[in-house]
């Protein structure tokens, strides 16, 4: 009898030892969609013109978290262009900079709402600081938007993912 009772203690013990260990495992939750890339070369000088609120965004808020998950979806499938990409940065910053002289002439810098005015390229520099395949995923979805009506595009945006 107390075989018995041993036995179904040791059970009971490695029961409860197999569901602690499953609560912690469980508890571990690292959302990969929070780390952020070091942007390339050629896009820094777009980041250094951001306004702080939305750099703070497109590092670290939905947008970023979209562009990380969209990236790591397509990792491996997107082919490696790298001179493309580093031309459509240079071209980014030039058309941002410019954008941005003539806001500055148009608005006070002292103005409540001046953190948030300006060239908005968000969604841009989200994609170039989630990861390598977020990038040209952000072209492919800015091609979608132009050629076709938003509820075309976005059922496109539907069948791809």
């Amino acid at each position: 009898m107390a075989d018995g009772l041993s036995v179904g203690k040791l059970q009971a013990a490695l029961a409860s030892a197999t569901n602690e260990v499953t609560v912690a495992a469980a508890n571990i939750n690292f959302d990969f969609a929070l780390v952020k890339c070091e942007a390339p070369r050629e896009c820094q000088p777009l980041g250094d013109a951001m306004t702080q609120y939305r750099k703070a965004e497109a590092e670290g808020g939905s947008q970023h978290v979209t562009a990380r998950r969209l990236g790591a979806l397509f990792e491996g499938i997107c082919p490696n262009t790298p001179k493309p990409l580093s031309v459509f940065g240079t071209r980014a910053f030039e058309i941002s900079s410019k954008a941005e002289a003539e806001i500055k002439t148009k608005t006070n810098t002292n103005w409540i709402f001046s953190g948030y005015t300006g060239f908005d390229s968000t969604s841009l520099w989200a994609a170039v600081t989630s990861s390598k395949a977020a990038l040209p995923v952000y072209l492919l979805a800015c091609m979608l938007a132009r050629a076709w009506s938003d509820s075309d595009a976005t059922s496109l945006w539907v069948e791809i993912v």
